[in-house]
This record gives structure tokens, sequence and C-alpha cells, in this order.
């Protein structure tokens, strides 16, 4: 694993680009990094299932959320890096305190 520095894109539409704050350390993450995951993508990629931050751009078309929103995202993969874009959709609002995150059925 090597850290790379990649330019910031804007969140493209639909999607909502969120600061990530937290991120963890899941069995799949792990599976991915040592090539045992039929999900993963093709190396190279950025492990991270699951985040928590602050949303910090939106893309077009964006309504149900807010820059400064706090949210909870599963990302199956890219979690690791300093920025997350993620589509609308999958993405929790306004239920993230501190580090503890409250997962909703909609996620589940």
């Amino acid at each position: 694993m090597q850290i790379v520095e990649n330019d910031l894109r804007p969140p493209a539409a639909g999607e909502v680009r969120v600061k990530v704050l937290a991120t963890c350390v899941t069995l799949p993450d792990v599976q991915a990094r040592y090539g045992q995951s039929p999900f993963a993508p093709k190396i190279s990629f950025v492990p991270g299932y699951a985040i928590v931050g602050v949303v910090d751009a939106l893309g077009e078309g964006i309504d149900q959320t807010a820059v400064g929103d706090r949210a909870a995202a599963l990302t199956v993969y890219g979690g690791y890096a300093e920025e997350a874009a993620k589509a609308d959709a999958l993405l929790e609002s306004g239920q993230v305190t501190g580090n503890i995150v409250l997962l909703t059925p909609e996620l589940l």
C-alpha cells in the first residue's frame, strides 16, 4: 500500500462529496488487500468499506443533502481516502454523532 495524491474532482451529477472524518477496517478490506475478495476492483484501488464525514460539495440535482451535513455511507471501497464521492441515494445524513453511526434499515 502506498499514499498517492490526486487532484480533487467536483462531484458528478447526483453525487455528494464527503470529507472523510473516520473510517473502519473490516474483513472485506483485509481480504481485498490480500487479493482474496471476489468483489474488490483490480489493483490499484483505495480500500475502505464505510465512512463517516461531512458533506463538502454537491453535484448537480442534489436537493436532499446540504453542504455541512454530517453523513455516513457504505462505500464498499474508497473509504481510506480524505474525500469520497457517493451517489446521494447511498448517503445517510443527519444521524452521525462523533464516531458513532446509527445505520438505518435502508443502508442494511
